[in-house]
């Protein structure tokens, strides 16, 4: 092989390492269905909306329920007719935010960052059936209004976790401005969350993009040196 074939393709090499540990690019994001996977690629603490406690539990309230808050994060939810706060079966005790309709979306939208993107979005999202139990059902979640989509069937309320990560920095795709769960098609089932998360992921993502557009600047000017040899 000629020797200006072996840079190419060592060029290639490792323009195309980086960019697959970061599993980002236009169709496959960073995802997580681990809770502790997704927490251990964030910067600093996270901002969670875990038991919606300004809510009253067994009231129905209005869609969408808009400028909820987890300072410094802000977003609303909606859903096609009401939200319902549920308490749960399993000790102790948990509150979750559902629909009054079944077989319904919940959709969380304009997710800001004291007005930036949002880089990193996460949660817990399952299926409840008729008495409020847990259900285990497919559930799917698409991001950014179906840009990205992805398709779960938790077996507990602990493997229900969810989460995102897409920058808005160097390498970004404008991070994530809204998210839609569904579940399955069983009857009188309903979509429910718990701990709705924000964060900030760890900047070593943007470091390895800067790796690769580095790299790839590099290999242009040695194939130039090359040439004019």
């Amino acid at each position: 092989m000629k020797t200006s074939a072996r840079l190419l393709f060592a060029c290639l090499a490792l323009l195309l390492a980086p960019l697959t540990a970061l599993a980002a690019g236009p169709g496959t994001p960073p995802t997580y269905t681990d809770e502790a996977s997704f927490l251990s690629q964030i910067v600093a603490g996270t901002a969670v909306d875990g038991d919606f406690n300004d809510l009253t539990l067994g009231f129905t309230y209005a869609s969408p329920q808009t400028g909820r808050t987890v300072a410094p994060y802000s977003y609303d939810v909606s859903t096609s007719q009401g939200l319902f706060l549920a308490e749960g079966d399993p000790v102790p005790k948990d509150v979750w935010l559902t629909t009054t309709l079944p077989n319904t979306v919940i959709t969380f939208a304009s997710l800001s960052n004291n007005g930036d993107p949002v880089e990193a979005f996460g949660g817990q999202f399952f299926a409840l059936d008729a008495s409020g139990n847990f259900s285990s059902q497919q559930v799917t979640a698409s991001i950014n209004g179906g840009e990205y989509q992805l398709t779960k069937t938790p077996t507990s309320i602990a493997d229900s976790f969810f989460g995102w990560i897409i920058g808005a920095g160097p390498g970004g795709t404008g991070g994530i401005s809204s998210v839609s769960i569904s579940i399955g098609t069983a009857p009188n089932s309903y979509v429910a969350t718990n701990s709705v998360t924000f964060a900030v992921p760890e900047p070593s993502t943007y470091a390895l993009l800067g790796f690769a557009v580095t790299t790839g600047g590099l290999c242009r000017i040695r194939r130039r040196l090359k040439v004019a040899a």
